[in-house]
């Protein structure tokens, strides 16, 4: 049996992203709670079971969370644009009427006082 490569890096960004929109998303607080329950959820139990079947080994699981949780907070900073955080805290004219989400719009020329 070989092992001896990460694993979950998938399942962290993936379902790691999903509860990030989820937390930003207008739905109601009780929909909110139920679902920021399942996506950290699921990320533990594909870990814990790819331990359990001996697929791979802790570290591996670990290494994979690590890449995964990465790759998660990158996804986040770009999906806000260029010069936000992972809060999204940006500059009030690029942001929605919401304050959800980051919109990026190029500036007019008359936007610029030329």
């Amino acid at each position: 049996m070989q092992f001896s490569r990460w694993t979950c890096h998938g399942a962290i960004s993936l379902y790691g992203f999903l509860l990030y929109f989820n937390l930003r998303s207008g739905l109601p607080s009780r929909m909110k709670g139920v679902l920021s329950l399942l996506w950290p959820g699921l990320i533990l139990l594909i870990g814990f079971s790819r331990v359990y079947l001996g697929i791979h080994y802790p570290i591996d699981v670990m290494a994979g969370l690590a890449i995964g949780g990465a790759i998660l907070i990158l996804s986040i900073a770009l999906s806000n644009g260029p010069g936000s955080g992972i809060n999204g805290d940006k500059c009030s004219e690029n942001v929605n009427p919401h304050g959800r989400f980051v919109i990026l719009r190029p500036k007019r020329l008359s936007d610029r006082g030329g």
